[in-house]
């Protein structure tokens, strides 16, 4: 397994890309990586880009992936942009919630094209992927009689799902538009 544990006592200033990561300690920069699991005494202040993220301790920045995994103990405090969130009893979340959007593609380090896939830090079912909408158009065919040229046909816009309703007793929500 390729795991970068960063350690309670250890402190990062800059940008981090890893397989998988692990922070019980402090991260100031962003951060990218196939998976990432923020520890309740770990804190990240960038944004995370990963295609999952559990978060039990602290991140100060937007976190866009493909699932989230906020725990009663964590702290998200700068948006969350994710086709797959869940948001635990007792989380706090300040920022954008955006769970309508179709699945970002998995961050792929440099390296990960001659490795193995990293283990996933926690077992979480990938949702299906979301169709996307779909437009259809108005056909017409030109007739031997007509002088000037068919109107350009105008594609019928389908209809916006609502967002997902979301289960949200003992959450603390603060949302910036």
């Amino acid at each position: 397994m390729d795991e970068t544990i960063i350690a309670a006592d250890c402190a990062i200033e800059g940008d981090l890309r890893a397989k998988l990561l692990r922070v019980f300690g402090a991260i100031s920069g962003n951060v990218e990586a196939e998976e990432v699991v923020v520890e309740a005494s770990g804190r990240i202040g960038g944004a995370v880009r990963a295609a999952g993220v559990r978060v039990l301790g602290r991140v100060e920045g937007a976190i866009e992936a493909q699932r989230v995994i906020v725990e009663a103990s964590g702290s998200s405090l700068g948006g969350i942009a994710a086709p797959s969130v869940s948001l635990a009893q007792g989380c706090a979340i300040q920022g954008r919630l955006d769970s309508n959007i179709p699945a970002p593609a998995p961050a792929a380090p440099a390296w990960s094209a001659a490795g193995s896939p990293a283990q996933s830090a926690y077992a979480t079912p990938s949702p299906a992927p979301r169709p996307a909408p779909v437009a259809a158009a108005v056909a017409t065919a030109p007739t031997a009689t007509q002088a000037e040229p068919a109107p350009t046909p105008v594609p019928r816009q389908a209809s916006r799902v609502a967002p997902r309703a979301f289960s949200l007793d003992g959450v603390r929500l603060s949302l910036d538009d």
